[in-house]
């Protein structure tokens, strides 16, 4: 009896061992920045391989480390030059990734896995990462110019570039015409006069 409440004890404990390794954690970013994602296998057996990967881009590799090198043959273009080790030594099994200058695109779940010398396949490291990038809304000035022409610069979370141009008679006309005619349902700016002119604020 006892040794069947063993046998089923220590099912228990591989169980959560191995949910633990497979858990997924969410790291955010602000595009621009760098983004670490952990990943540490905390065993201390010789590290062989790790393998870094993003299941829904084609090809899937975003770092590879195997043979004492890093392989970028396979590598996925997008993330040339722009992802290492946070510790190329591995100290303690530690196989975070660094990726530099994160964009919009860089949003996904990425998978890290650890292969080490002595250690089973069912029981390798496993982690899945998602990296939510996201983009902060900015509101650049109004420019006005005496040759007739107001132009609203609003850089959305896309990054695209919206041209408002208006033309009146006077400086004056054109400021009650953007300041009556420019107030969209939720726009992200707000107008104000100012003895330098126009200028937008974010809300």
């Amino acid at each position: 009896m006892a040794s069947r409440t063993n046998g089923w004890l220590f099912l228990f404990l591989l169980g959560l061992v191995r949910a633990a390794s497979g858990q997924r954690l969410t790291i955010t970013a602000e595009a621009g920045q760098d983004a670490t994602l952990p990943c540490e296998s905390g065993n201390e057996s010789e590290i062989t391989a790790v393998m870094w990967i993003r299941p829904d881009l084609d090809p899937d590799h975003v770092f590879l480390f195997r043979d004492g090198h890093f392989d970028q043959h396979h590598q996925h273009s997008s993330f040339r030059n722009r992802v290492d080790l946070r510790d190329r030594q591995m100290k303690d099994g530690d196989t975070s990734l660094i990726l530099k200058n994160v964009t919009k695109i860089d949003t996904g779940t990425y998978e890290c896995r650890v292969h080490q010398r002595g250690v089973q396949d069912r029981d390798r490291f496993h982690t899945s990462i998602h990296l939510e990038v996201s983009v902060a809304q900015s509101c650049s000035s109004f420019l006005l110019v005496d040759v007739g022409v107001i132009m609203l610069q609003l850089h959305q979370f896309w990054g695209s570039l919206l041209l408002w141009l208006l033309s009146g008679s006077t400086k004056d006309a054109r400021m009650r015409t953007l300041s009556g005619l420019w107030q969209p349902a939720g726009a992200p700016c707000s107008l104000s006069r100012s003895d330098g002119g126009l200028t937008g604020a974010v809300e």
